[in-house]
């Protein structure tokens, strides 16, 4: 999960391919997320396509750096649960839910509420599921607690997951009870910018997953992290930039 401030860019990596969950988003005519942070993490680790994009929804700070993005590296298949009038000019797959896929051994699901909540962007998200032998992450955009219900009630303990990316940056409008209980993390992530101004995440959401022995990490404090498949152990190993990368300024 890469640090972009307060936004979405989570790379996903396998033995032979790469996907990227959201870009960022693009701040102003001469910042953006993808060129920043994005794309130079893509150099420093040698990526140099992706086999898959998955855009969650429309709104800025997840897909606002997609022009950028698709001009600095080539993108096999681009994967949107957003609405059509909010990636105009790019070709992309409707998020299928149920549509799954392996690689390596990994095994990718995509899961999408039903439309009787798509009131708001939010609710479109196109989760993703990623599952190997040893853990599970689930990534749900900025879905809101209706959707989270909808998602419980068609999947159930398919959503169970050992990493949590927080729905909708620790926002008090999701991570309802129903859906930790559901989910059952072990880690919780909150992609959040340091002092943003929607307050996220909330005091509030962050003390429910206290209170669910939900170990809570912030791409605000730590910088990027790294979350990998540890053979042999049960809990998944955590690597967090600041932490390995320790700079005075830290």
């Amino acid at each position: 999960m890469l640090d972009v401030g307060q936004g979405l860019a989570v790379l996903v990596r396998t033995e032979k391919h790469q996907l990227l969950y959201d870009t960022g988003a693009r701040f102003s005519e001469s910042f953006d997320a993808a060129s920043a942070v994005v794309l130079p993490y893509f150099r420093q680790q040698g990526v140099h396509k992706l086999d898959t994009l998955v855009i969650s929804h429309g709104d800025n700070d997840h897909a606002g750096a997609l022009p950028q993005l698709l001009e600095g590296t080539k993108v096999e298949n681009i994967v949107s649960g957003a609405s059509a009038d909010k990636i105009i000019g790019f070709e992309a797959n409707a998020c299928e839910s149920g549509k799954s896929w392996r690689w390596d051994g990994v095994h990718f699901e995509l899961m999408q509420a039903e439309r009787a909540v798509w009131r708001n962007e939010n609710n479109r998200s196109c989760v993703l599921s990623v599952r190997n032998q040893q853990m599970t992450v689930l990534l749900p955009g900025d879905i809101e607690s209706e959707a989270e219900r909808a998602l419980i009630n068609h999947y159930g303990e398919a959503l169970r997951a050992d990493v949590l990316l927080a729905p909708h940056h620790g926002s008090l409008t999701s991570s309802s009870e129903s859906f930790l209980e559901t989910v059952q993390p072990k880690v919780g992530i909150f992609s959040s910018g340091y002092r943003n101004r929607f307050g996220h995440p909330h005091a509030k959401v962050v003390a429910r997953y206290r209170r669910h022995e939900i170990e809570i990490l912030t791409t605000a404090e730590t910088g990027a992290i790294r979350i990998f498949s540890v053979p042999g152990e049960p809990s998944p190993g955590i690597e967090k930039y600041r932490q390995r990368f320790r700079r005075y300024w830290f």
